[in-house]
């Protein structure tokens, strides 16, 4: 965007977004931080004046960031390399929350972040889908470093990623179109919640690690995915229609379990299908207490798909239904 100057020769992210919103039609937020500012290669932005809000659709694309010599040439996964951020994002103060996107018309995306937190108030969220359709949450480190192999700040965020609001048919991760699938990838760390979907419906989450490194290869400990209150269509994992089946697998390990709670009103159609829990995609073992938690239910709750999970579990309770 060349109208984001915030000052003479100076264009801050929070001004770029803040252009994104006055703009009509689609935007694209592109990076070109000087290699000063990134030592080593990665470039730490510090949110000081709160969360940054899309009002309007916009792409927030990391991705486009100059490798000024960092350790990895490639942002996100290859079919040889792991993923590696170039910008991180760190939330501070009484305002602990990094994206917003609230706007009810077009499509954003927030992609190549790796996004932490310095502050011990809460709630704390690295990116929340608060209104419209489509949206898409892609190729972030979240609750990690720009290598993806150590939390990123303490205490760590209470959710990762919250769709709540009016906001409806997000993905999070791979949208399995069979185009950079693999390279939609978002690798979580340690949270409460990793994905918290609070009576929203036709969610996609995809093709991600929770609580694994980047690499896949060690287990870091993650949060609940956790689909609630009269939640419908939501899809964990893969559609299995023959396009890029294999990149949609979620792949999850320790603290992380899958948790649908048809408490308040009755739900149907949500689907978990094809993932691994308690082990990594190199093998790495993370065994989980409760594989896929199912609470709250009764007669009127229909329509759930269950099936071809795979589950490593300490207690040997894969599966638990209450209601």
């Amino acid at each position: 965007l060349d109208d984001c100057t915030t000052a003479p020769g100076d264009c801050s992210l929070r001004g770029a977004v803040d252009a994104a919103n006055s703009a009509v039609g689609d935007d694209t937020i592109e990076f070109a931080i000087p290699a000063a500012q990134c030592p080593g290669g990665i470039c730490r932005i510090m949110l000081t004046e709160g969360p940054l809000e899309l009002t309007e659709a916009a792409t927030v694309d990391a991705t486009t960031q100059p490798q000024h010599g960092g350790p990895q040439a490639n942002v996100c996964a290859t079919a040889t390399q792991p993923s590696h951020m170039r910008i991180e994002v760190e939330t501070v103060g009484s305002e602990p929350t990094a994206f917003i996107i609230n706007h009810a018309t077009g499509e954003s995306t927030i992609r190549g972040f790796a996004i932490g937190t310095d502050s011990n108030l809460g709630p704390r969220v690295a990116i929340n889908a608060r209104s419209g359709t489509g949206h898409h949450i892609a190729c972030n480190h979240l609750g990690l470093d720009a290598a993806g192999t150590t939390q990123f700040g303490s205490p760590p965020f209470s959710m990762l990623v919250l769709i709540d609001g009016n906001a409806d048919s997000v993905v999070v991760g791979t949208d399995g179109d069979g185009s950079d699938d693999l390279a939609e990838r978002n690798v979580f760390g340690p949270a409460t919640h990793a994905v918290y979907v609070n009576a929203n419906n036709n969610s996609r989450i995809s093709g991600n690690y929770f609580g694994f490194t980047a690499d896949g290869a060690t287990a870091i400990g993650a949060g609940l995915v956790y689909v609630r209150q009269s939640s419908s269509n939501s899809l964990i994992g893969t559609d299995r229609d023959g396009v890029s089946d294999d990149l949609e697998i979620n792949y999850l390990g320790g603290d992380t379990q899958i948790s649908l709670d048809a408490r308040v009103a009755p739900t149907s159609g949500n689907t978990v299908v094809g993932n691994v829990l308690g082990m990594g995609p190199t093998g790495t073992l993370a065994p989980v207490s409760i594989g896929i938690w199912l609470t709250d239910f009764d007669a009127d709750d229909t329509g759930y798909e269950i099936s071809d999970n795979v589950i490593v579990s300490a207690t040997a309770t894969a599966i638990s239904v209450a209601g």
